[in-house]
């Protein structure tokens, strides 16, 4: 079965207006709260005016006057706000291009998983039930309100060119991995911190099956991708930079609450139409609960015989569990001494995303694996 990314994204769409109902009947201006949403509007509106009316004043939003670098107190969303820019320049309102944005989000990303996924397995079927998985994730109903944490659809694309890469360097694979990363600092630096701790471990996992004389080219491509990263990034990191010497960091004591335990991982939240229950809510942000068919269909993956890939993505996994349980692990900690970024986060347990992702790979594995063998007659 041979099935294209504009058809995955046709599916990815109705998928995710069926999991999100009523929200696309109700574009213009519906929000599910007042908080984050009105936030976030607030955001692509301010990024669609001053793109064109100030682009040299682009970061002293017109909040907490007369400091500067205001918009890097939270997400800027800079690539967004791009993108729905003509949206609000043709007269929409700053909530339909939010509402636009969730919804694209959701599709993007399962998108970006059937690409990644298609490259790994070379297996269409198995690519569109891992992007079904990552679209429509647990996870985000926690994270509904906060479409910033909805936009991780470039970690995939990333991950995508890193295998490219040890597959055959390439310029344009480096290239591709460094613009890749870029446009995730630029979108959610959140997901961008978090990856560039995610990736890397999925890249050393992953150069064990390599042939030894395609390390130096892919160390070199790899190498090429960073600097083009932190080039490009740089500006981004001078405004969150000037910005932190205003808002400060975060303290251990403000991570305590946001740091999940291992039990939240069976705790869905409470709209979850299967499996949600009113009566044992959880503790807001750490409702980690990864469903029942992705992790069933990942534990496929490891049926003999799998592959590196296998090993990579469950070591990139158990290393975002890991770190979502914040300070109660130890991952985290270390990152948090070490590492300033880390210092200006709020809640370890979004890591939850990142597992998310690390399953619907893993999924998307375990489904070509039981292809095979079912095409073996096994």
């Amino acid at each position: 079965m041979r099935v294209s990314k504009t058809t995955a994204g046709v599916i990815y769409l109705a998928l995710t207006v069926l999991v999100t109902w009523p929200q696309a009947v109700h574009l213009v201006h519906h929000v599910t709260d007042f908080g984050d949403p009105l936030h976030f509007s607030w955001t692509l509106a301010w990024v669609a005016h001053a793109v064109f009316a100030a682009p040299g004043h682009l970061f002293d939003a017109n909040i907490f006057f007369p400091e500067r670098y205001t918009l890097a107190y939270s997400e800027t969303m800079i690539l967004p706000g791009l993108a729905l820019a003509p949206v609000i320049w043709a007269g929409g309102t700053a909530i339909l291009a939010q509402n636009l944005l969730l919804l694209a989000a959701y599709v993007a990303s399962g998108v970006a998983m059937f690409v990644l996924v298609r490259s790994l397995t070379e297996d269409d079927a198995a690519a569109l039930v891992a992007g079904a998985i990552f679209a429509v994730y647990p996870y985000r109903i926690e994270e509904y309100p906060k479409v910033q944490l909805q936009l991780i659809f470039w970690l995939p694309l990333a991950l995508w060119a890193m295998h490219r890469i040890l597959v055959q360097p390439s310029r344009r694979h480096a290239v591709g991995l460094g613009l890749f990363l870029v446009a995730q600092c630029y979108t959610c630096v959140t997901y961008a911190i978090y990856g560039a701790i995610v990736l890397p471990v999925v890249a050393v996992v992953s150069m064990l099956a390599t042939p030894v004389e395609r390390w130096r080219p892919a160390l070199k491509a790899f190498g090429a991708a960073a600097i083009i990263a932190a080039v490009l990034a740089a500006p981004l990191a001078m405004m969150y930079a000037a910005a932190s010497r205003v808002v400060g960091e975060r303290t251990v004591e403000n991570l305590e609450v946001y740091s999940a335990v291992l039990n939240d991982y069976r705790r869905p939240h409470p709209d979850n139409a299967l499996y949600g229950d009113v009566g044992q809510p959880g503790s807001a942000e750490r409702r980690l609960f990864p469903g029942y068919a992705g992790p069933a269909l990942a534990l496929a993956a490891f049926v003999p015989p799998f592959d590196v890939a296998a090993i990579a993505y469950l070591a990139a996994g158990a290393g975002a569990v890991d770190l979502s349980l914040g300070v109660n692990g130890p991952g985290y900690r270390w990152l948090y001494d070490h590492l300033a970024p880390f210092r200006g986060l709020r809640v370890p347990a979004r890591f939850g995303m990142l597992v998310g992702m690390a399953i619907a790979v893993l999924a998307g594995l375990g489904v070509a694996r039981i292809s095979r063998s079912r095409d073996r007659g096994v």
